[in-house]
């Protein structure tokens, strides 16, 4: 990490957690919460399409959705996500 002294110091006494990956029962909640956090409501349709092509991983869903509203943004658009 490329940051000053200063940073560093508070940096390296901070606590840092893992999560784990979201088990299948699991999944659809965290999916469901992270769309909500952005103001995505996914049907049954898009849940279960997102949830055979998102990788199990609490960071990478994250990313993803990042993505889609960065992506949302610059292209000016609107989306249902009814």
């Amino acid at each position: 990490l490329n940051c000053d002294a200063h940073l560093m110091s508070r940096l390296q006494t901070s606590e840092f957690y893992s999560l784990p990956q979201p088990d299948e029962e699991t999944f659809p909640k965290v999916v469901a919460a992270m769309a909500q956090q952005r103001g995505i409501k996914l049907t049954v349709q898009q849940m279960s399409y997102l949830a055979k092509r998102l990788p199990r991983s609490v960071s990478r869903i994250d990313n993803y959705f990042d993505r889609l509203c960065r992506i949302v943004a610059i292209g000016n658009r609107r989306v249902d996500y009814n």
